[in-house]
């Protein structure tokens, strides 16, 4: 493609382009973070309360940010499940919006390599981390998990908007059907209300997994007709709903069965919450979600987004760690705010100076982005599935947003 009409296209777009070229030189795989607060053994440290215990603290605050460099020493890189989504969705766009198939063929083969390597529930299949990871016991690796999930279907009703869905892709979305509404731990609540859980091996309650079965169930019950599918997808968005607190905020954990000292609101997460309500606002015209979507946002521009476009990665955290910046934090605030712009159109304006302002701080200048800022530490680590592929997919999100608006004009 010549280079004027990738100006044409716009600077996101020659973005993606560099993203996906550093991926492919990496075979598209990458080292994981290391998260030791979210391990047993970081759980069980912030829990413990006594005074002999805070020296041990601070030594793991400090691992916690060192650890990952010496982890990375000792594994191999792999192509997370994660991230395959983002990078089919980035590779789909790149090709619409340049005319170029420079990346048909590594799409086709990371589909099949995703298919293939789909965790197995009882009813279905569904997409999980490629690694063991812990919440109160191991989930093994490829443990189906309803957020990631979710991005396989959204990769797939974009991809086939214009030309049907059939065969295998069917096949898979019957799957993932099967494994959402059969096989995550599931509690019918009083006044029509109802929660899943993350996996079908886990029992807990996150706001932001609902939100995602939710949007699951809403999309496949329109389209293979299945009234049951449906009518769980309204049960679930009556429990986000009702767990939205006054201010329009969202903690992680459901308000009653996590104290708040232990609970946490944060970014990402609250964006994912939000997206998916636009989600539901669009098919379904909810005149609650609607009102739930304008109010999240509001406490979301207020608490997180600051006037230079950098972004607080908490609002409320029991966590010692002090984190200044965060590339997961500031790359799903860009990709909520630009989807949102479709219905207010202020918000792209939003969504630019934040991607400015992480092109300016956490880029690398060859299609990679740093990890993490914190109070005495800048990690320059490039973690794929925590940087690049959710930049990737904000990148996408903005492209459209602002063709959208150029056309509009």
């Amino acid at each position: 493609m010549n280079a004027k009409s990738m100006s044409e296209q716009g600077e996101y777009v020659s973005l993606i382009g560099g993203v996906l070229s550093r991926m492919k030189s990496e075979n598209f795989a990458s080292y994981d973070h290391y998260d030791f607060w979210g391990s047993k053994a970081g759980i069980a440290l912030r829990k413990n309360k006594s005074a002999l215990a805070m020296p041990i603290v601070g030594a793991a605050y400090v691992l916690d940010v060192i650890f990952p460099m010496l982890f990375r020493s000792n594994v191999t890189p792999a192509i997370s499940m994660e991230t395959l989504p983002y990078i089919l969705r980035a590779m789909l766009l790149y090709g619409k919006l340049t005319g170029s198939g420079r990346y048909e063929k590594d799409g086709q083969k990371l589909f099949e390599y995703m298919v293939s390597h789909l965790g197995k529930s009882e009813h279905g299949r569904g997409v999980g981390h490629q690694f063991d990871w812990y919440t109160t016991e191991v989930i093994p690796a490829y443990t189906p998990c309803v957020t990631f999930t979710s991005y396989l279907v959204d990769f797939i009703f974009e991809a086939h908007k214009d030309n049907g869905i059939t065969g295998e892709v069917e096949s898979v979305l019957r799957d993932i059907g099967g494994f959402v509404f059969n096989d995550l731990n599931r509690c019918e609540l009083s006044g029509g209300t109802a929660k899943v859980s993350y996996t079908p091996l886990d029992k807990r309650h996150v706001i932001n997994a609902n939100s995602y079965a939710a949007r699951i169930m809403c999309r496949l019950g329109k389209f293979f007709e299945k009234e049951d599918y449906t009518i769980l997808s309204k049960k679930l968005l009556e429990y986000v709903l009702k767990e939205q607190n006054e201010d329009g905020s969202w903690f992680y954990f459901e308000k009653d069965t996590v104290a708040q000292k232990e609970n946490f609101i944060d970014c990402f997460h609250s964006a994912f919450i939000l997206e998916n309500l636009f989600e539901w606002v669009v098919l379904e015209k909810d005149e609650g979600a609607g009102m739930a979507l304008e109010k999240g946002k509001d406490y979301f521009l207020r608490a997180f987004v600051n006037s230079d476009g950098s972004v607080n990665h908490f609002s409320k955290s029991h966590l010692p760690l002090k984190i200044k910046a965060d590339i997961r934090s500031m790359a799903q605030s860009i990709n909520c705010l630009a989807l949102l712009s479709q219905k207010n159109p202020d918000l792209l304006e939003t969504a630019q100076k934040i991607y400015k302002k992480t092109m300016e701080t956490m880029y690398d200048g060859g299609g990679a982005f740093y990890f993490r800022k914190y109070s005495f530490y800048f990690s320059k680590m490039n973690y794929v599935r925590w940087g690049a592929a959710p930049m990737l997919n904000a990148l996408c999100t903005l492209a459209i947003a602002e063709k959208e608006r150029k056309e509009e004009s």
